[in-house]
Formats: C-alpha cells, structure tokens, sequence
C-alpha cells in the first residue's frame, strides 16, 4: 500500500514538473510503472490452452462376446458419444471383424495406448485366451484404463491336463494312451478328443463339467513299424474358451 501511494505522489510531481513536455512526462511515467512492478514481484503468465486428448473406447468384438455383441454396440450408440471406437480380438480393428477366434486384451490396450489418449475404456468379458496377461502391462501404463464387464459370467476352460503314454512300446502289441482332460463352466456338453497316429486319427467325445473337473479318455492302437513316434493329441475348440494354448500336446516315444 506504501509503494501505491509514494507512486501517485511521484506521478503527481512529474505532471507538475513536466506539464510542458508530454514526452518528458510520458517517459518517466513508463520508468515509475516499471520500478512498481519490480517492487511489488509483479509477473505476468502466458500459457496456451493445453491440446486436449479424448479417451478411447474399446469394444471386445471376439465370438465369446457374440451374444451381447449387438446389445453392447446398441448401448454405445444411444450415447451418442465423440470418443475414438476401436473394436479387438486378436488385434485391434476400425471395424467389428468378420471373424475371430481369440482374444488379446493385452494387444489391444497396447496398441491403444501408442495413440496417446487420455484414458482407454475396455468393454469386454473378460475372456482372454491368447498372449500375456493384461495385468503385465496395465501397471506400467501412465493413463488409467477403466473396465466395463459384458457378457458371459461364468469362465470356460478346457484343457489337456496330462497325457499317459508308454516310453517304449513294441510293435504289434497294444498300446494304451491316456490323456486327462480337465473342464469348466460346461454344461450338458460334450467334448471332442482327437488323436493323431502315424497311422491315422482317432476320436472320442468326453462329457464336459460344469465345476472344475478332471476326465480320462483312453485311446489304444498297434504300431505296425519299429522306430520314433510322433503322436498329436488335440482338444477340439469349444466357444468362449479362457485359454486356446493347451489345446495340444505332442509327446515322442520310441
């Protein structure tokens, strides 16, 4: 308050010293208002309007999501919203895919976030069955990621828990091939094993369960020629699968 009335005080003097020269007077006015600023820490901030970054919403288009697909895109279009739509399975689409067997989150979130948005949305079920776990890479993210669960409630597995086979066998005897199944989230299903020989393929169908639960299927065949075996044992797809890698095992015997 001192330095504001000393200020008038002196602009008061300069008119009356100066009235005659209206340059002299305008120079020492610019001079006084300076020496005020300095004395009072005045500063002047310029900033520019910071560029903004719309989030994006990503939608989970992979065939476990068929159900509530068309439910999913009517929802988003009755919010009629400006966000960037981006559509994932086993990659990230501009457009729901024709077709799509697996679903990689982890691939979709990493992609979407290259775009440098301010927040990614995740519409999904939740089923991810191909490639590292999304909780590998969500922590490391510097945007938050916010998720909205959609379809199935119930996680389907089904997998080759183990496989039984001898060593060495010997030619022209019968061989005994157990392989052990482990299911969950089925219910009145059934499902498919199938077993590649050097001599062909055999077939079995297997109940699915419901609870988490272990079933034996056994195969026997006669290997007519001596030497190395290699045998392919493959679970047929099911939909809505939580993991697609243990579909097959493939064990050598001589």
């Amino acid at each position: 308050m001192i330095v504001y009335s000393i200020s008038i005080i002196a602009g008061i003097i300069i008119l009356l010293l100066y009235r005659k020269s209206p340059l002299n007077i305008l120079i020492r006015i610019l001079a006084l208002i300076f020496l005020v600023l300095l004395t009072t820490n005045f500063t002047l901030s310029v900033r520019r309007p910071a560029k903004e970054r719309p989030p994006i919403l990503l939608v989970d288009a992979s065939r476990s999501m068929k159900p509530v697909f068309s439910e999913v895109l009517e929802t988003i279009n009755r919010l009629k919203s400006s966000y960037p739509l981006f559509f994932f399975a086993e990659s990230l689409y501009n457009k729901p895919p024709d077709s799509a067997v697996y679903t990689n989150i982890t691939k979709a979130l990493n992609t979407a976030a290259r775009m440098d948005p301010s927040a990614l949305l995740l519409i999904s079920d939740g089923n991810h069955n191909y490639g590292p776990s999304p909780h590998t890479i969500v922590n490391n993210f510097n945007i938050p990621v916010y998720t909205f669960g959609a379809g199935i409630e119930t996680i389907k597995d089904l997998a080759i828990d183990d496989i039984i086979i001898p060593k060495f066998v010997y030619t022209d005897d019968t061989t005994k091939i157990e392989v052990v199944v482990q299911s969950a989230g089925y219910r009145n299903r059934k499902g498919v094993l199938e077993l590649d020989l050097p001599s062909g393929k055999l077939t079995k169908s297997f109940p699915l369960s419901m609870v988490s639960a272990k079933n034996k299927i056994i195969f026997k065949t006669v290997f007519k020629k001596p030497g190395e075996k290699r045998v392919v044992v493959r679970i047929k797809p099911e939909a809505q699968e939580l993991n697609y890698a243990t579909f097959h095992s493939i064990p050598n015997f001589s």
